[in-house]
């Protein structure tokens, strides 16, 4: 009788094949080791790693983690487990893996890399960032290392510091196409059309099928208003069989793009529907995110419904002058008013800077929660808030002079209105209005990125009731807390700049500055625009949206009557 070989020889076996390539082989005789001794490190460690390398990341990351717990100090397994951790968004554990590593001396290119793309993820740009440039000092010449620092320099809002790392990076790696595809983009996202296009021919010429190549270059088509050769060249792109999903998503919205400028209505929208219907299969968190945004609208509305301004908690006095808050729903106008403010000499602008959200977790950790909580803030509380707000604040301004007048642009701040006015009892409120079907197809219209809340806008009526809930929760603040607006209209706007303007400053306490008078020349001094209409700003006023909607009525639907009371409460025709 045969002997049986112990959990010792058969490990040793798994690694023979291993060692010849043979993984099958090698996995088969690491699960018969865990058969006999399922804490086997070294099998544990083996199954994991191959697991990992045949894409099954939830299967190899428990393996990893307990042979992990045999082996803390593991080079090599806390590589592998770092990587897992990095594969399934768990951020802070690749982080802690990757520390661990450094921490005992084992640096490499490899490794700084992902530790720099987990700090990004987890919203630490400013550490990524440094890791980034610490590992230039040693791979100067790792075009992966450059290429992640330039996207993180990006994310932070610097895209000149962008733009430069890769310039370096193609002068390093000038056959490298996805370097050329990444500068085109941010040279199109920062209207620089001129250095786009010569970022496209050196791309093309190395790859003419790569995807993101040809989505830029029918951007920039579109931009040139040379229409049907964008449609041509996009057409020719969607037909592939071979097209990302990603990629073939936002080509989509473009072509439905096209299509509306070309005055196509049927097809614009059948494009715009498909480039919507992928988002989910994109990112298949986003349906239950978005339901998710909509219940706690309605929970905050119910909330609200009961609140009175007499029981609120009473503010303490504010040290510094209240910011003005440009508030609305998405694609009201807001960036267009933004930029056109942020050329007066007195008005420092924030765009869409995560301030808000940081106020909005402290509150939420508080014992009753958002948006209860409110109702029990103590003078403390409320001035520990305000002085994280302006904290972040001056990190992103920089030093003013105290005349200047701080102005907050964030479309999502409308449906916390309530919480801003506790925070700032002297606050101002720019309230950007514009037809509520023209807000809401453009909001259908827009290939945004993962994000729940803006998933709303995936079908009319979804997007109608976004708005509707939203509007009610701004009219019951405006109500309830009297707040100080100043309605401007993006039809009048169009109409007479000049006139909505003075109006305006007027409002705000503001004389006239003559730089108001070309907001295009102050678009393109801000370089980069971090907003779906970076592309539509740096054109002079222009009228082509007002009333786009109507193309669409058929396609509108229910929409259509959830929106009609609006429609009717800001003055507009149906």
């Amino acid at each position: 009788m045969s002997k049986r070989a112990t959990p010792a020889e058969l490990f040793d076996r798994a690694v023979d094949a291993y060692e010849r390539g043979d993984l099958t082989l090698a996995l088969q005789g690491a699960e018969d080791v865990l058969r006999l001794e399922p804490g086997h490190p070294g099998a544990l460690y083996m199954t994991g790693s191959l697991f990992l390398q045949a894409g099954r990341t939830a299967e190899a990351l428990p393996r990893l983690q307990a042979a992990a717990r045999s082996k803390p100090h593991d080079p090599g397994l806390l590589q592998v487990l770092g990587a897992a951790h990095l594969q399934l968004g768990r951020w802070q554990e690749a982080i802690a893996a990757y520390r661990s590593l450094l921490s005992q001396g084992h640096p490499s290119a490899e490794l700084l890399n992902n530790l720099g793309m987990a700090l990004k993820e987890s919203g630490d740009l400013e550490a990524a960032i440094a890791v980034y440039r610490e590992a230039t000092e040693t791979w100067p010449e790792d075009t992966d290392i450059l290429n992640n620092l330039a996207i993180a320099l990006n994310a932070r809002r610097d895209y000149p510091a962008a733009i430069e790392v890769y310039l370096r990076a193609v002068a390093l790696a000038p056959g490298k196409v996805d370097l050329w595809s990444n500068l085109a983009t941010l040279y199109e996202q920062a209207n620089m059309l001129d250095e786009a296009q010569a970022a496209l021919e050196r791309g093309l010429a190395l790859a003419p099928q790569q995807e993101n190549l040809q989505l830029v270059a029918a951007r920039c088509e579109r931009r040139r208003d040379a229409l049907p050769e964008a449609a041509q060249r996009l057409e020719r792109e969607l037909a592939r069989t071979d097209l990302d999903t990603g990629v073939r998503r936002v080509m989509e919205y473009e072509l439905g793009r096209v299509y509306d400028m070309l005055g196509d209505t049927e097809r614009a929208f059948a494009h715009l529907s498909s480039g919507n219907a992928l988002t989910a299969a994109v990112w298949p968190q986003l349906p239950a995110a978005a339901d998710e945004f909509l219940e706690d609208l309605e929970h905050r509305l119910a909330f609200f419904d009961q609140a009175e301004a007499a029981a609120w908690p009473a503010s303490p006095a504010e040290s510094r002058p209240s910011p003005v808050f440009l508030v609305g729903f998405q694609r009201s106008g807001t960036t267009l008013m933004d930029t056109m403010l942020e050329a007066h000499p007195a008005i420092a602008v924030m765009e869409e800077e995560p301030l808000l959200e940081k106020l909005l977790q402290e509150v939420r950790q508080l014992p009753d929660g958002y948006p209860q909580a409110l109702a029990t803030l103590t003078p403390e509380q409320i001035r520990s808030l305000r002085e994280l707000y302006w904290r972040g604040a001056d990190a992103v301004l920089g030093p003013l002079d105290p005349a200047t007048l701080v102005l907050d642009k964030n479309p999502g701040y409308s449906a916390h209105a309530g919480f801003l006015k506790l925070l700032f009892p002297g606050a101002r409120f720019i309230f950007a209005l514009r037809h509520p079907c023209d807000v809401a197809f453009s909001c259908f219209m827009q290939a945004f990125g993962p994000n729940g809340p803006l998933h709303n806008f995936r079908d009319l009526p979804t997007t109608a009731r976004t708005y509707q809930l939203t509007m009610d929760l701004w009219l019951r603040y405006r109500d309830t807390f009297a707040l100080d607006v100043h309605e401007l209209r993006y039809e009048s706007l169009v109409a007479d700049k000049q006139r909505e303007l003075r109006l305006l400053l007027e409002f705000l306490g503001l004389e006239w500055a003559s730089d108001l008078d070309d907001h295009t020349r102050q678009a393109k001094k801000r370089g980069r625009i971090y907003t779906p209409s970076y592309h539509q700003v740096i054109r002079p006023v222009y009228g082509d949206a007002v009333g786009r909607w109507e193309r669409y009525r058929d396609h509108f639907g229910p929409a259509l009557d959830i929106l009609r009371s609006y429609i009717e409460r800001f003055g507009y025709l149906a």
